[in-house]
């Protein structure tokens, strides 16, 4: 038995054909593939998101006192406010100065009032010499304004407004407009003198009515009485002190620098 020996067919390729080949496999166009992005309520995708800032608040957790008054209104912001008016009134003698003349101004303010047409109230068959006028409107909406920035002052602050209202309805009743009306003027304007000497020459400030003229017409009162309660250890919350203490100690360096700005 014979065996033959069998060629193979195979043949290796030169170098030459087989760049020919890889070029002509490169040349081919090929469809570009775009990167597959996740739906966007998919699960997968929703767990490699990190948390946002405007995500849902435990509400297990208890909020500080401050906290709170951060969560309120910026109407009812009372740090911010009370901050505010401490800024223009960070002098002793102007505070008080403030102390004297700001409750006669609102006072005075409650006799004028007095003489706007109103309803009569009546009791047991006779009337009083007190009138649901615009004075009483005021009175009630400074009150409620009050005990909304603070309930503990607020509330002694609206007892101080009645009982001026009522003061002033009786003091109305026995002078008649005639003589209120001076008397009124003559108040109004030694008042507010005497404020605009304390800002003048002791605080060396303008007063806080040219900035913001609402707030310290309106809550002026209120601040007042604040300053007052805080000279005897009173304190909204905890750390209002400090907070509003920070906050004026930042305006007062604001102002100043802008002032040496203009001056210079």
């Amino acid at each position: 038995m014979t065996f033959r020996k069998c060629k193979s067919s195979f043949q290796p390729e030169s170098s030459a054909a087989v760049e020919s080949n890889l070029v002509a496999h490169t040349s081919v166009s090929r469809p570009r593939l775009h990167p597959i992005r996740p739906h966007p309520f998919s699960t997968t995708d929703r767990k490699r998101r990190k948390p946002q800032l405007g995500h849902r608040p435990n509400r297990n957790r208890k909020l500080r006192p401050a906290d709170r008054s951060m969560a309120r209104c910026d109407l009812f912001d009372l740090e911010k406010h009370f901050a505010f008016y401490s800024a223009y009134h960070s002098n002793s003698v102007n505070v008080v100065l403030h102390m004297v003349f700001v409750w006669p101004i609102a006072f005075a303010t409650l006799l004028i009032l007095y003489f706007t047409p109103g309803i009569g109230v009546w009791v047991l068959g006779q009337e009083l010499n007190l009138v649901l006028n615009v004075g009483f409107l005021l009175t009630v909406f400074y009150s409620v304004f009050y005990v909304c920035l603070d309930p503990k002052a607020g509330c002694l602050a609206a007892l101080m407004c009645f009982g001026f209202w009522i003061g002033s309805s009786f003091v109305g009743s026995r002078l008649g407009f005639s003589l209120a009306w001076k008397v009124v003027l003559v108040a109004q304007v030694v008042c507010w003198t005497g404020q605009f000497i304390g800002h003048g020459v002791f605080e060396k400030r303008a007063p806080a009515l040219l900035d913001n003229l609402v707030q310290a017409c309106v809550m002026a009162p209120f601040f007042v009485l604040l300053e007052a309660l805080q000279a005897c250890g009173y304190e909204p919350y905890q750390g209002f002190r400090e907070r509003v203490r920070a906050r004026v100690e930042a305006d007062i360096l604001e102002w100043k620098e802008k002032k040496l700005k203009l001056l210079q």
